[in-house]
């Protein structure tokens, strides 16, 4: 039994001794985990999930979201690579004796992780888009956004269907957050248009030139531009370079990866009027939710900047932790088996986040359905909006 459990038996004693009875004493407390890069390639993305993190679990605590308990967080650096990813878990598992989960940014690094919550039946809701994690078939595995079959779906649609493009050439990375995108969309585009991608050119994270995939492309005459997975400065290099070798005028759009705010400070602000990507949220300024949650992150942010999709997947982690523990009612967080019965009441929560309506399918998957959005700058004052199209 771990050190925190026996703290709060102690602390059940006690009142117990004194006449007081468990439920008239303080919440319990919940102890939640993060795992997030805060070095590494992205540190800026770990810096956007910790305060995103921070910032809703205290709302949580102040607003009582949970009837119940109380969360406290601990956040760790997994360094955005499997190795740091392990040390990370195992940390807040066995050293932090965390009650639940909220990793990673790469499927790769769940790849590694996700097993060693399964053997100790601690959930983990990761956060990224790849679609690997909740295809393993485990039961304490979960995702708090659209994975990559949605978003390839609904930029299939968006590019074939409404804009009519026949011709695409794509980019991917040379792992499953480019692989699983490239697969599904070609199985997705031959069996509801007819078509299949004119050029698919394979490149590794980080390199610094792309110049031999894009004039390969360039020889299937494609009629826009596709890049699946990676990071930013990726994407950046990638695009720059198509608009060099393929014309100004190549439409180019991007995975979910494109839609993150470093992506501006990678290629530029102006750059990337009319790029489009698949994403789980756009800013609503009618809906309650999207302006309470925009504002308080402008108010923490350490670049008091406007919050991405990045930060919805974050914050709908926290809210289905607290669903999941309203949903399970008052239990005794000293029980060897509450893990377990959170992660059971978690996927059987349905409720309303950020990106939609959470209800969690057989493979963990608590959404479905992706937006498309683009980038219109306005050359006037400089500003960058991020608007609905799809």
């Amino acid at each position: 039994m771990n050190t925190k459990k026996i703290m709060l038996m102690g602390v059940a004693l006690t009142l117990a001794v004194s006449g007081m009875s468990v439920s008239a004493a303080e919440k319990q407390v919940v102890k939640v985990g993060l795992a997030t890069p805060l070095s590494g390639q992205v540190p800026r993305m770990g810096e956007i999930i910790q305060e995103t993190a921070e910032m809703t679990v205290k709302m949580a605590n102040e607003e009582a979201w949970a009837e119940n308990y109380d969360l406290e967080l601990v956040v760790v650096d997994d360094k955005i690579t499997s190795e740091g990813a392990v040390d990370a878990i195992n940390n807040l598992i066995y050293q932090e004796n965390c009650d639940i989960i909220i990793g990673h940014l790469m499927s790769v690094q769940n790849l590694a992780t996700d097993p060693i919550c399964e053997d100790a039946q601690i959930p983990i809701i990761c956060y990224g888009g790849g679609a690997v994690p909740t295809m393993q078939g485990l039961q304490y595995t979960m995702r708090s956004t659209v994975d990559d079959f949605a978003t390839i779906h609904a930029m299939c649609d968006y590019l074939v269907g409404e804009l009519g493009y026949q011709r695409i050439a794509i980019f991917y990375v040379n792992t499953d957050a480019g692989t699983v995108g490239l697969e599904e969309g070609t199985k997705y585009m031959q069996e509801k248009y007819g078509i299949d991608w004119v050029s698919q050119q394979a490149f590794n994270n980080g390199d610094p030139d792309f110049q031999g995939q894009v004039l390969a492309a360039r020889e299937a005459d494609p009629d826009v531009c596709l890049i699946w997975g990676g990071g930013q400065d990726d994407a950046a290099i990638i695009m720059s370079q198509v608009k060099q070798l393929m014309g100004e005028d190549m439409p180019f759009h991007g995975g979910m990866a494109v839609g993150q705010t470093s992506m501006v400070s990678a290629a530029g602000a102006e750059k990337l009027d009319g790029v489009c990507f698949p994403t789980g949220w756009i800013f609503d300024e009618t809906r309650e939710m999207d302006v309470k949650f925009s504002e308080a992150f402008q108010a923490i942010d350490s670049q008091g900047e406007t919050p991405t999709e990045l930060g919805a997947r974050i914050y709908d982690a926290v809210l289905c932790i607290t669903n999941g523990l309203n949903t399970l009612g008052e239990y005794d967080v000293t029980a060897d088996d509450f893990s377990v019965k959170l992660n059971e009441a978690i996927l059987a929560s349905e409720f309303e986040g950020l990106q939609g309506q959470f209800k969690f399918d057989d493979m963990h998957n608590g959404l479905n359905t992706s937006y498309v959005a683009e980038y219109q700058y306005n050359a006037e004052d400089g500003s960058l909006a991020i608007v609905r199209v799809y």
